[in-house]
């Protein structure tokens, strides 16, 4: 019994003990834990603050970004003034180089106005907007539709057909010059029709730049098609010359340059056709006269009225020229398909000659193929 006893109370004690470690483990474990919690929070807040900061100078950046675009605008406005003050005192080639510079700086003012209008709709539309911005957005694109009118009709004052006659040489730097304007002109109308495009998008009425629009785009094709046709009929008038006179290199020279100008006006109204068909107007009557001036299909010429206008051309072109040429082009034909008609007939009467004489020749060939066997057998025989 003595022997027992001590390991009983052993036990009870042992038993004591371990509830006591064990409740010890538990504080210690839920101690980690909520160290381990704490941790977290702190690592999340931190990273939390990390985000905050980052967004702030992300829209901080775009503040930056936006202010340095308006700034930038201002600076264009002086070098502007600047110019405006410079050509006033100048005077000849000087004057006019300057004049050509202030066209060019003001078009990037032009460019930069609606890349400012474009940055801010593009933020719009990513789902960050900003009253303030969309406002000044909304005043520039006003800006640049009044700016923008006044720098095409600038650019059309300066464009003068030279009115006495020029040399090669002249002419391929007059309308040089001509066409580089032409192509800024052009320019001008497609930054037009773009910020037309954002002020739809800023929920503003354009109903009466739009109309405004169409009427500048109709004269400026118009005009490229007179340029066009006069240039295609000088071409004519000068291939006319080159076959009577070959060895003139003036005249092929001049002949270089109108085929030239065709080239250029022509790019020039596909160019306008372009952005006329962009605004939802008709540019059927232009496609005829761009296919004859540049022999290039495209897909307007399979439209109806495209595609019939051409046939009635063609038409007229050929009884036209079937009226002056007279008897004399009748007497051609007929006489064309007289020959083909001979030849024909010389053709059929050498197919049958030829056919006759192989036919006969077959029958001799028979005939001497049976004599040698005849003759071979006999020899056989004896």
């Amino acid at each position: 019994m003595m022997l027992v006893k001590p390991d009983i109370e052993f036990k009870l004690v042992g038993q004591k003990d371990t509830g006591m470690f064990s409740k010890i483990t538990q504080v210690i474990v839920l101690a980690m834990t909520l160290g381990t919690m704490v941790t977290s929070l702190d690592a999340y807040a931190a990273e939390n603050t990390e985000l905050k900061k980052a967004e702030s100078s992300e829209d901080n950046d775009q503040i930056l970004t936006y202010e340095e675009a308006l700034d930038g605008i201002e600076n264009q406005k002086r070098a502007i003034n600047n110019l405006r003050t410079k050509i006033d005192k100048a005077s000849g080639i000087l004057q006019k180089a300057l004049e050509s510079r202030l066209i060019k700086a003001r078009m990037n003012l032009l460019e930069q106005r609606l890349s400012f209008a474009r940055e801010v709709a593009e933020q719009e539309n990513a789902g960050i907007k900003n009253d303030k911005h969309r406002k000044q957005a909304i005043e520039t694109l006003g800006l640049l539709a009044k700016a923008s009118n006044s720098v095409a009709a600038d650019i059309r004052k300066r464009i003068v057909l030279p009115e006495v006659e020029l040399s090669a040489g002249e002419q391929a730097a007059t309308y040089s010059r001509i066409f580089e304007l032409l192509n800024i002109l052009n320019h001008s109308y497609e930054v037009y029709i773009e910020s037309l495009n954002l002020l739809r998008h800023f929920e503003m009425d354009v109903t009466g730049q739009e109309k405004l629009l169409r009427e500048d785009l109709l004269e400026r094709a118009e005009n490229g098609s007179i340029l066009l046709e006069m240039s295609m009929a000088d071409v004519t008038a000068l291939q006319a010359s080159v076959s009577v006179v070959p060895d003139d290199a003036e005249i092929k020279a001049k002949l270089n340059v109108a085929i030239n100008h065709v080239s250029s006006l022509a790019t020039g109204l596909t160019t306008v056709l372009v952005m006329m068909d962009s605004v939802g107007m008709d540019t059927s009557s232009y496609q005829e006269q761009l296919l004859n001036a540049t022999g290039q299909l495209t897909t307007d010429v399979f439209e109806v009225s495209v595609f019939t206008n051409l046939f009635i051309g063609w038409g007229q072109t050929l009884w036209s020229v079937l009226i002056e040429s007279g008897p004399g082009l009748l007497f051609k034909i007929v006489l064309f398909f007289i020959i083909v008609y001979v030849f024909r007939k010389l053709s059929d009467l050498a197919q049958k000659l030829t056919e006759a004489g192989l036919a006969k020749s077959q029958i001799k060939l028979s005939c001497c193929c049976g004599v040698w066997s005849y003759r071979l057998y006999v020899t056989r025989s004896l």
